[in-house]
């Protein structure tokens, strides 16, 4: 799913691993190192109630959302290439052992002026 989503963000001009640039940008943006303040949280989904939320949430978007009509529609994913794509997901609620973590990178910048 991950290649999919990825493929379709980025033919729509949209940057998909956005939070690993954020540094560079701001950089970029004219902020020195020191002006930036970078955490990152990261969400787990573990529990079976946690697979079975958000495995559902993937199964829709990937089914339903314009995400898998793009995909299907830029030549990305076949069709049974995407309904594969969900049912792996519904199949992965069973799953004692998975466990899903997805991270959000932070930043901060703030400019410092010289006094």
């Amino acid at each position: 799913m991950q290649d999919i989503f990825e493929k379709v963000m980025r033919s729509g001009g949209s940057e998909p691993n956005a939070g690993r640039r954020l540094v560079a940008w701001a950089r970029k943006a004219g902020f020195a190192r020191e002006e930036l303040q970078v955490s990152a949280v990261v969400e787990v989904y573990s529990s079976r109630t946690e697979r079975e939320f958000i495995a559902t949430r993937y199964y829709e978007r990937i089914l339903h959302s314009e995400i898998g009509r793009k995909a299907e529609e830029l030549g990305i994913a076949t069709r049974e290439e995407i309904e594969n794509v969900a049912n792996a997901w519904k199949q992965w609620i069973d799953e004692d052992n998975g466990y899903y973590g997805m991270p959000s990178t932070e930043i901060l910048c703030r400019k410092m002026h010289d006094s």
